[in-house]
């Protein structure tokens, strides 16, 4: 699910089964979360007994007599029960090599109607590409949900275009134990590279018992106050219905204004219990005084 990332997670040797993450990039999930978000969830996993080498590079996986020793590139040597690693994946196209037109990662392009430039072939799900608004650009995204509309859509359009595909916003939902993640959209870095003049305000929620926090980041385009992206890492358990209301709104290239005072269910339980759609566009108005 997550591409181009890189995790090493084993037990490490001497240390009462403590689990050891090794990560190349200086933050978790750098593709997913802009840094806030990112350093909340890895204060998180601390504090859950995880141990953290972000900014780490792996150069060989070894053995000793007893051990497998991993080997750091600023010479760690680390003996370990066993290791799990990730190192993101690449769509198995190449039965179709030279006969359609391949994208990102190698990734079949698609239209519309996730038909090939074979007008008789289609592709769909984590061998084809995914058309992301935002950003105007298709890429390889694979993602589960993306894969079973992809194959629903191709189904209606065997015997002639009828449905075209809405665009994707790369929506996640991670659940973890006593832990929410959500994502949609697009983050800062990925709105300033597609030249956004992009910023975003954060939302900390608690409910009135204090152990169920909500911490939800919105991106916004100044301007206009598109919504870009959002990122919720919580302990509430509904936290993460928000992003599907939010992938809407940017599939809508609707600004926050725009859902500011939608008819919501009433948020039970918080200190602040207008709902996220009011608080979010206050504090957008607050960051561009």
């Amino acid at each position: 699910m997550f591409l181009k990332e890189l995790f090493l997670i084993w037990r490490v040797k001497n240390l009462s089964l403590i689990n050891l993450v090794i990560h190349r990039n200086k933050n978790l999930l750098n593709d997913y979360l802009d840094e806030p978000a990112s350093h909340l969830l890895e204060s998180w996993m601390n504090a859950e007994g995880m141990r953290l080498l972000l900014n780490t590079e792996v150069t060989e996986i070894g053995f000793d007599e007893e051990n497998t020793i991993i080997q750091t590139a600023n010479g760690q040597k680390i003996p370990v029960d066993g290791v799990i690693f990730t190192i993101g994946f690449r769509p198995n196209s190449y039965l179709l090599n030279q006969q359609v037109e391949l994208g990102d990662s190698g990734a079949v392009i698609v239209d519309e109607y996730m038909q090939t430039t074979c007008p008789d072939v289609f592709a769909v799900g984590d061998v084809s590409t995914t058309y992301v608004n935002l950003l105007g650009k298709s890429y390889y995204l694979p993602h589960a949900s993306d894969a079973v509309r992809d194959g629903e859509i191709a189904a209606i359009n065997l015997l002639a275009p009828r449905q075209k595909i809405n665009s994707s916003q790369g929506t996640y939902h991670v659940p973890m134990n006593n832990l929410v993640m959500a994502m949609t959209g697009i983050t800062i870095r990925q709105a300033v590279d597609a030249g956004y003049d992009a910023d975003a305000v954060h939302l900390l929620n608690e409910h009135l018992d204090g152990h169920s926090p909500s911490n939800i980041w919105m991106i916004y385009e100044r301007r206009t106050h598109q919504i870009l992206g959002l990122q919720c890492i919580g302990k509430t358990s509904d936290m993460a219905e928000y992003v599907n209301i939010f992938s809407l709104a940017i599939q809508q290239e609707l600004k926050i204004e725009d859902i500011e005072f939608t008819d919501f269910y009433f948020e039970h339980g918080y200190k602040d219990p207008r709902g996220l759609n009011r608080i979010l566009a206050r504090l957008v108005r607050e960051n561009e005084r």
